[in-house]
């Protein structure tokens, strides 16, 4: 027979499966967030245009196209470790500079 569980540790155990579950649902949302930007890059809001053709993108779409979270993709831009340009209040990337960077080559962007 096993031995009785006091309150205090069923509630804890219960605690820990809610907590485990919650972290569960926020990362398959993460997951879903990133790859709905990575889809929405190439195939809405630009005429259709894939990302690799547009003059440039937001921080947040070029970090789910390197799966990066966007606080680490911010960063990345503020220490210049990925190229970034700053138009009004609106901190875009450059699609040309950042295929350079990642050794592809820069296609001629749609107009």
């Amino acid at each position: 027979m096993a031995p009785p569980m006091n309150s205090q540790s069923g509630a804890a155990a219960r605690s820990d499966k809610v907590s485990a579950q919650s972290e569960a649902i926020e990362g398959c949302a993460r997951f879903a967030l990133r790859t709905d930007l990575v889809l929405a890059s190439g195939a809405s809001g630009y005429g259709g245009a894939p990302w690799e053709l547009r003059a440039t993108i937001t921080v947040e779409e070029m970090a789910a196209i390197l799966g990066l979270g966007r606080t680490a993709a911010y960063e990345a831009v503020r220490r210049q470790e990925l190229p970034s340009l700053k138009i009004g209040r609106r901190l875009l990337v450059p699609v040309p500079q950042l295929l350079a960077l990642l050794g592809g080559r820069a296609r001629a962007v749609a107009s």
